[in-house]
């Protein structure tokens, strides 16, 4: 018997601004949706 896991390939994208690295990375993870995994975090630099 096999048994597998369906998992959905749903993307979402949205853009943080701040000052502060360590801000943004915590509004980053305040804004990923519960249950949802952080596969990829680009910054870019103003």
């Amino acid at each position: 018997m096999l048994i597998g896991r369906i998992r959905p390939s749903e993307v979402r994208e949205f853009t943080i601004e701040g000052d502060d690295l360590e801000q943004v990375r915590a509004d980053v993870r305040a804004a990923v949706p519960a249950g949802w995994d952080l596969t990829d975090a680009p910054i870019e630099m103003g």
